[in-house]
């Protein structure tokens, strides 16, 4: 029981302690990076491909375009509709050159202009050189309905 150490019972001796100047030799040699100026960025991001995909495209004929160049010679059948009215065949049978037919609009309302049997435009009657004629003030159709008009044209 007397193996027990206190304070008084150690020896005297003063410990080594390894000298500052082993610690400054590093043994893990850390390579040193200058620090980045705006001549030599840090990172450099990789080239963008989408660059060469826009050229590869430009060189490529536009599809949407091609299709409309060939829609332009399409034929379709347009009129114009001032109004209707509702006859019986007996009556109508009996017009003759001159007759009036009250319409179910006005004088001064927009007609009704149609491509191939669908609702394409409103528009105005107007006489133009001694010669009927319709300007279009507002289209109205989709962009789906004209494209149905201008497929059902080019079929008869």
């Amino acid at each position: 029981m007397t193996d027990e150490l206190t304070p008084d019972a150690l020896p005297e001796e003063p410990i080594a302690v390894p000298e500052p100047e082993a610690a400054a030799e590093d043994p893990i040699a850390v390579p040193q990076t200058p620090d980045p100026t705006p001549e030599t960025p840090a990172v450099q991001a990789p080239p963008i491909a989408v660059a060469e995909e826009e050229e590869e495209a430009a060189d490529e004929p536009d599809l949407a375009a091609d299709v409309a160049t060939h829609l332009l010679d399409v034929d379709v059948r347009m009129w114009a509709e001032l109004g209707r009215s509702k006859l019986a065949l007996g009556s109508a049978v009996s017009l003759g050159t001159g007759a009036i037919v009250d319409l179910d609009r006005e004088p001064d309302e927009a007609l009704d202009v149609f491509v191939n049997g669908r609702l394409f435009a409103k528009g105005r009657l107007l006489l133009v050189d001694g010669e009927w004629a319709v300007r279009l003030e507002q289209i109205v159709a989709s962009p789906a309905s004209v494209e149905h008009a201008s497929n059902a044209g080019s079929a008869g």
